[in-house]
């Protein structure tokens, strides 16, 4: 109600700013720290957005981005360069994320490529391994992501990663699988045609079993009601699947070109994985307590870290500062007047005009005053602190009369004396019928389990102090906040499912319920271990950390199939379970550790990422598959000879 600007200056030139305006908005606790920083340095502008209108049509982008693809564009005008404008919120912030992804996805799996491509060279010094994967992987993303876009499906960039991952490395594990028997054989002089034959009888099976397991896995993310969850489960599956049917179709094709000549050295090189395997094969069932009191001594520290584990997505530890726009969020965040993100309060009471009743505004403040003091909450908004200022101004700017007014009469007075005056705010606060109030909480952070927290406070306080008024809590934070929410149990739900898809297509795979059950011990292990580590370590689970547990139960699953598969088939011909082992190690434990290196070296690209949650996914994937492979080299042999498996030795 006071101009800032006195109306009998006629000259702004000669006006001490500093005086004058500046003096003015600090005194006003409506705008210090709120509108302008206290130094007089920083100004804050909110833009609240509308309901999207129906009849928008969706087959374009999203509204919020749209809105914030024109913020940037508007803020970044060589006309507004010397404020050093800087935006914040949910629709900037996934417009710079989409362009800062789409220019490092490239990068990441590019350098992948490299680094498999490197690894698998010098492992295996066969540049079929090399070459023949990578065309596989470029055929079935071509094939799956036309596909998906041709049905217009949008995708959260940060997703991608891992189906593009997945597919490079399950198509290289799968050619090396099939090109170590090919190469055995040709190694013994068989014909070329001979030596696919026997590749794919050896292999066949085995490999059809693991990516049913692999899909398994990845399909039950459809348990997870989040779409960036579902879109990774399923395109990874889909992938997975198209990779599979490439390779066992084209991978014949491609090695029946050739001559009968056996070529010196082409199977796998002799080294340190054949005397590693060739030491295990011997030495492995000489101490099976000793083994299985690791395992149970490994699983009981990884279960105690698991109970530590919590559902929480937080801005800071998850991303860092190191990327740009990340790192200029949380600049607005640590500003005097900026904040991060922002939520509203509707509290719709139960008749009109009560929205006017100092009672219901004095518990407004109440509420108010409770949400300031949270450790997230930046600023609060509402009706009161208008009311108090309008109290303020109309008893000659008193400092005691900074309060509300004492009674209905008053509050009804002052806000159509402000309306008469032109003032528009408190419309943003209540509606015409005095009925519906409103709260804006802007918050300095994010963390998911802080919010949540929040929220179930409001939604009691509230409850006590508004008790026949139906409240709200509004604003897409809220909604990701709940939609986090329910990882907890789409997690576990994700995991159940996966266990039991992967168990029935292991009962169908060795046509025994004993075999799948023993099989699914060791295996478990990983998924275990990762969760434990996360517990042990502070690492929340969030939206991408969530999707490793069951992946990697479809991931180490594939390896015992092959391992357990193999000794069924030795041990049906000599009757010994050492031998059987044994021999087993020697034909497939090779291509098994070579497996887990390139799913190791596909995934540690992510530990160059500036970006937090990709390291962790590199260092936790990582971890998962080194100890599925230590579970299937040294855990799957003991446990086949104690159960006796495949029945008594003859």
């Amino acid at each position: 109600m006071v101009s800032l600007v006195p109306d009998n200056i006629d000259d702004l030139s000669d006006y001490d700013f500093e005086r004058g305006i500046k003096e003015q908005i600090l005194s006003k606790e409506l705008f210090k720290n709120k509108i302008i920083s206290d130094d007089g340095r920083e100004s804050w502008i909110l833009l609240r957005l509308k309901p999207t209108p129906k009849n928008v049509q969706d087959d374009g982008p999203h509204v919020e981005y749209l809105i914030g693809s024109k913020v940037l564009e508007i803020i970044r005008r060589a006309k507004y360069a010397p404020l050093t404008p800087k935006a914040a919120g949910m629709a900037v912030v996934d417009v710079e994320k989409r362009l800062y992804f789409g220019q490092v996805t490239p990068k990441l799996i590019l350098m992948s490529v490299i680094i498999v491509a490197i690894g698998v060279a010098l492992a295996t010094r066969n540049w079929r391994v090399v070459i023949f994967p990578l065309l596989v992987s470029v055929m079935a993303l071509m094939g799956v992501l036309g596909f998906l876009g041709h049905l217009r499906l949008e995708f959260d960039p940060i997703t991608i990663f891992l189906p593009i991952f997945l597919t490079m490395a399950m198509s290289t594990c799968y050619t090396v699988h099939i090109l170590n028997f090919f190469n055995a054989k040709m190694d013994q002089n068989s014909p070329r045609r001979a030596a696919i034959l026997y590749a794919a009888e050896k292999t066949g099976w085995s490999l059809l079993s693991s990516a049913l397991t692999t899909i398994a896995g990845l399909v039950s993310f459809v348990a997870i009601p989040l779409k960036p969850i579902r879109f990774v489960g399923l395109t990874a599956a889909l992938l997975v699947a198209a990779t599979f049917v490439l390779v066992y179709v084209l991978l014949p094709i491609y090695l029946s070109l050739g001559s009968n000549k056996v070529k010196s050295g082409s199977s796998l090189k002799q080294g340190f994985s054949d005397r590693l395997v060739d030491f295990l094969g011997k030495r492995v069932l000489n101490r099976p307590r000793l083994t299985m009191v690791v395992f149970l001594g490994v699983s009981l520290i990884v279960l105690i870290g698991a109970t530590k584990l919590e559902v929480s997505f937080d801005v800071r530890q998850s991303y860092g500062t190191k990327v740009a726009y990340i790192k200029r969020m949380f600049e607005i965040s640590d500003s005097k007047v900026g904040s991060l993100y922002s939520y509203g309060i509707a509290i719709e009471l139960d008749a009109p005009d009560k929205g006017k009743d100092p009672k219901v505004l004095k518990n407004l403040k109440i509420l108010e005053n409770e949400i300031s003091s949270w450790p997230l909450t930046k600023k609060v908004s509402s009706l009161v602190p208008i009311l108090e200022d309008l109290n303020q101004v109309l008893n000659d700017g008193q400092k005691e009369y900074l309060k509300l007014p004492e009674t209905t009469e008053e509050v009804a007075q002052m806000l159509l004396l402000y309306e008469n005056a032109g003032g528009r705010e408190p419309e943003k606060w209540i509606d015409y019928d005095y009925q519906s109030l409103k709260i804006s909480v802007e918050v300095s952070d994010y963390n998911s389990m802080e919010i949540l927290k929040n929220m179930r406070a409001i939604n009691k306080r509230t409850a006590e102090l508004f008790p026949l008024a139906t409240v709200t809590v509004t604003g897409s934070l809220p909604q990701f906040t709940v939609m986090l929410e329910y990882v907890t149990w789409g997690q576990v739900k994700t995991f159940f499912l996966a266990l039991l898809a992967i168990t029935l297509v292991m009962v169908i795979t060795f046509r025994s319920l004993k075999i799948a059950l023993l099989a699914l011990i060791p295996n478990a292990l990983p998924a275990l271990t990762v969760s434990g580590f996360m517990g042990w370590l502070n690492i929340p689970l969030d939206v991408m950390t969530v999707t490793i547990v069951p992946m990697l139960l479809g991931l180490a699953v594939d390896d015992t199939i092959h391992f357990i598969n193999h000794s069924a088939k030795e041990f049906k011909i000599r009757g010994d379970y050492k031998e059987a082992i044994y021999l087993t190690e020697k034909s497939v434990g090779k291509a098994i550790i070579l497996t887990s290196v390139i799913l190791i070296l596909a995934f540690s690209s992510y530990l160059t990422a500036d970006i937090k949650v990709f390291v962790y996914l590199g260092v936790l994937i990582g971890l998962g598959v080194l100890t599925a492979l230590l579970a299937d080299l040294l855990v799957t042999p003991v446990l086949l000879k104690i159960f006796k498996a495949f029945g008594p030795e003859k």
